[in-house]
């Protein structure tokens, strides 16, 4: 298991020099015309998560013809066509069977060049990524060859993009040049329109979180989820709409210890532990019939699956995956929630020891997975497992 918060506090505390100074703020209000829907989280229920209950058939993609094998993935983004691939600094690029077609690699300075790759988007013309470290947007096409680059005088640590080519960038605790907000709303040449949800100096101090997914696209709209609210918003005709309200009741963790002075995120983590309160929703998944979303309380992580078309929630610290072993049950943790959805499916990862120990450990009831064992070996790329939503 990854040792998730420390690696938290190692990126705060590598990124804590890159603080600005205090900036003028330019904060836009919510759109207030609104039909807010709450989600209401029973925190002392453990339900019942079986797959079966999810999903009606799994489909088995292995990561084949490449030179080297895939370490832990970072990201996966699907479209039409394509599976992109964020793994060890490095954008892959498979087709829907999971044959390898390119890679982009090119570590350095230079225009086509790169030092860290924060987050990507897949649009319907190209690939574009963030550099966070050098400040830049690069481009590619949608076959992962360069096209350009353009530099930003901010920093983020997630982005997407509209149907109208404006963008929205999550700024976490890091900061910007231009506003002290978590939020900002920027035009194709990434100059700021509006700012929403600004930050307290001692909130920006301590809170860098890394989260593997903030924004969904849901028809023509962007929905958005980003650590520590508890409210998913719609992003729409460059303004911000609150759609979900995720209600744990008198669990939701107040405000106020928010604002208090830590030293690090881990502090903060270690306080927010022994409390009785929500901490760090996030994992965020969603299409139109659904929604993903992980919680922390007390030091126990729990997913929780929401079904928009009957209101029902699964919400359980375990699950248990019957449809490709028998009687086979996890905790639930960082490392084994979707790592993307489309419309019809979420897509998990695995890594190929972790399978073996599984298969060698539980009866098995897809043939197809003791047919893959005997093709793999623990350095073999991981696996991705495709579940079909019912």
């Amino acid at each position: 298991m990854k040792k998730y918060i420390f690696l938290l506090f190692i990126l705060y505390a590598a990124l804590s020099c890159n603080r600005n100074r205090n900036r003028n703020t330019n904060t836009n209000t919510i759109e207030l015309n609104y039909s807010i829907q709450n989600i209401d989280i029973d925190v002392k229920s453990e339900d019942e998560f079986l797959f079966s209950l999810l999903y009606d058939s799994c489909e088995i993609i292995t990561l084949n013809s490449i030179k080297e094998n895939l370490g832990e993935i970072s990201k996966i983004r699907i479209d039409s066509s394509s599976i992109y691939i964020l793994s060890q600094n490095k954008l892959y690029l498979f087709n829907k069977k999971g044959i390898f077609l390119n890679i982009y690699d090119k570590k350095g300075k230079g225009p086509k060049e790169y030092l860290n790759i924060e987050d990507f988007i897949v649009t319907e013309t190209d690939v574009q990524f963030i550099d966070f470290n050098q400040q830049k947007v690069i481009f590619l096409d949608k076959s992962l060859h360069y096209i350009k680059n353009t530099p930003i005088d901010f920093y983020a640590s997630s982005f997407y993009q509209a149907n109208d080519k404006t963008y929205i960038f999550n700024h976490n605790s890091s900061g910007y040049n231009d506003s002290n907000n978590k939020i900002s709303i920027r035009d194709e040449r990434f100059k700021v329109i509006d700012g929403f949800f600004p930050m307290s100096k001692t909130f920006m101090y301590y809170y860098y979180v890394i989260e593997k997914n903030n924004y969904c696209q849901i028809g023509n709209n962007i929905h958005f989820l980003h650590s520590p609210y508890d409210t998913i918003y719609q992003f729409k005709d460059r303004k911000i709409t609150p759609v979900y309200a995720l209600n744990f009741g008198d669990y939701k963790m107040p405000l106020k210890n928010y604002e208090k002075k830590y030293n690090d995120i881990y502090e903060f983590y270690l306080s927010a532990k022994k409390s009785n309160y929500v901490c760090y929703v996030d994992s965020y998944f969603e299409n139109d019939s659904s929604l993903f979303f992980s919680y922390g309380l007390k030091g126990v992580r729990k997913h929780v699956f929401y079904n928009k078309k009957n209101n029902k929630i699964l919400n359980s610290s375990s699950f248990v995956d019957d449809i490709n072993f028998l009687n086979f049950k996890m905790k639930s943790t960082y490392d084994n929630y979707p790592s993307a959805i489309t419309s019809t499916h979420h897509y998990y990862v695995l890594q190929s020891y972790e399978l073996i120990q599984r298969i060698d450990k539980n009866k098995v009831k897809n043939n197809k997975l003791v047919e893959l064992k005997d093709k793999i070996n623990i350095y073999s790329s991981p696996i991705i497992f495709k579940m079909r939503l019912k």
